[in-house]
């Protein structure tokens, strides 16, 4: 069975573009292995403990659990909106995970991995995470423009460091491997750096943090957000009753990236858990240039987006426009040129002009026209995650099959035939005009084969008409 994992994701706010990313990523490679007849568990979901919910349930007048219930079901909503088909969706504030939390955390106190200091240092609300001074510009955080805490407390540390030559060698080795090879330098440039990996504290004073989950030994602190929701992976797994332990693939954006390739294996190695076989690192998205934030009102809501122009085209737009693994921008104007060019004109008008043609020369079609060839290139870019690679195959197959058509002018054969008055069978036109229609038959079954993981509603469409040979717009051109 393969096991898919996108980052639970923190419920502070309604689910925007960069969540969309990561999970219509984690659901195409989900779709993709259905499809090659392999079992699949594909795991996300929502991140609700911590002083970000605590505070935006109190601006609402809410109870932190009203409030969590109430993003939690966004989420949920969005994810069905946008064809996302997860196989659990889990919530840091399931009862079962509260408790495989303090469970698992309760064996790491016992053999002393986790112990009690004093923690002096900053403290970013809006990455609900202890930072360091190297990661401020200016004095304020470097992701949400803010300036950090300066906090004094009596906290629970995790032995990060007692960790850091195992961490070193299997990151080297690729034991845990780490993709794209620069997010695993960046890892081994943190475990490098001058006075090695520190301490992690991984719990806040009750009378600090309210909305979280009590430590079992110690009910006057409650689990730092994050120690709490990176066992999700396991816990998860322990509530649908699933065994496929461990992930085949962690799928997250690069903001998270030092608590999954530092924090996370280091728990697992110590909880005596084997570790993921690939985080696959993606880059920040910007929005026509700018970083995506509140304060500039340029937040982009995918549901917006794939309400004017459909599900389908924004998936592939996502996954088309720049390599997933890399920085990349988002603007609209790119989505509708995109969308006009390689959908509109190339894509549905290949669809649309073979089956007019099919119907006009009475072309008869059939089983062995409808199977299609497989193309390990396609398959090989998937599988390692090339979907921008992916694409521009599945793109190049689309544009042949018109040149092949303008090439070829199959109603010429035709006009050929009937001035010779021999349109039988047995003509050389009749059977090069049956070769030209078999291998555009061929190319579009094979195409909607390998585009059904990015536009899956799109490509039922596409299969439909191909069977009854009734053309219809599947992408209309934007004006």
């Amino acid at each position: 069975m393969k096991y898919i994992t996108t980052p639970i994701y923190y419920i502070n706010a309604k689910p925007h573009l960069g969540h969309a990313y990561t999970t219509i990523a984690a659901d195409v490679l989900a779709r993709y292995w259905r499809g090659r007849g392999q079992k699949v568990f594909f795991l996300t979901g929502t991140d609700e403990h911590g002083l970000k919910v605590e505070r935006a349930a109190a601006k609402e007048g809410l109870a932190p659990k009203v409030f969590a219930d109430k993003m939690a079901a966004q989420f949920l909503e969005a994810w069905k909106k946008l064809d996302i088909n997860c196989d659990f969706f889990i919530r840091t504030t399931d009862k079962a995970h509260e408790k495989y939390v303090t469970e698992f955390a309760s064996k790491l106190y016992r053999q002393g991995d986790i112990y009690k200091d004093i923690y002096r240092g900053l403290y970013c609300v809006g990455c609900e995470a202890y930072i360091q001074d190297d990661d401020l510009v200016d004095g304020k955080c470097l992701l949400h423009n803010q300036v950090p805490q300066k906090i004094k407390e009596d906290v629970y540390f995790f032995r990060l460091s007692k960790y850091q030559e195992h961490l070193k060698k299997i990151i080297e080795t690729d034991i845990f491997r780490i993709e794209p090879k620069e997010r695993k330098n960046e890892v081994l440039g943190f475990i490098n750096q001058e006075g090695g990996l520190k301490d992690v504290a991984i719990s806040r004073s009750s009378s600090k943090v309210k909305w979280g989950i009590p430590l079992p030994w110690d009910k006057e602190h409650v689990f730092y957000v994050w120690f709490d929701a990176l066992l999700n992976y396991l816990s998860a797994l322990k509530i649908a009753q699933i065994s496929c332990w461990p992930p085949d693939i962690q799928l997250m954006a690069k903001e998270i990236l030092r608590f999954h390739a530092l924090l996370w294996p280091a728990i697992l190695s110590a909880g005596e858990e084997s570790l993921p076989k690939k985080l696959f690192v993606h880059g920040y998205f910007t929005i026509e240039g700018k970083k995506m934030s509140k304060t500039l009102g340029n937040v982009v809501d995918p549901l917006e987006i794939a309400k004017k122009y459909g599900n389908g085209p924004l998936r592939y737009f996502l996954l088309r426009e720049f390599p997933f693994g890399e920085d990349g921008d988002y603007a609209e104007k790119n989505l509708i040129r995109r969308y006009n060019s390689e959908l509109a004109d190339d894509l549905g008008n290949l669809l649309q002009r073979t089956i007019v043609m099919i119907n006009r020369f009475k072309i008869k079609v059939t089983a062995r026209q409808r199977e299609f060839r497989h193309n390990g290139i396609i398959e090989e870019k998937i599988e390692n995650l090339d979907f921008q690679g992916a694409l521009v195959e599945i793109n190049r197959a689309v544009k042949g099959a018109n040149a092949y058509i303008d090439k070829e002018k199959p109603w010429k054969l035709v006009d050929s035939a009937r001035k010779s008055k021999e349109i039988g069978l047995e003509t050389e036109e009749k059977k090069r005009f049956e070769e030209i229609f078999a291998h555009l038959i061929s190319i579009l079954h094979q195409v909607a084969y390998y585009l059904e993981p990015f536009m899956p509603r799109e490509v039922l469409e596409i299969q439909r008409q191909l069977k009854s040979l009734k053309p219809e717009p599947i992408f209309p051109k934007i004006k």
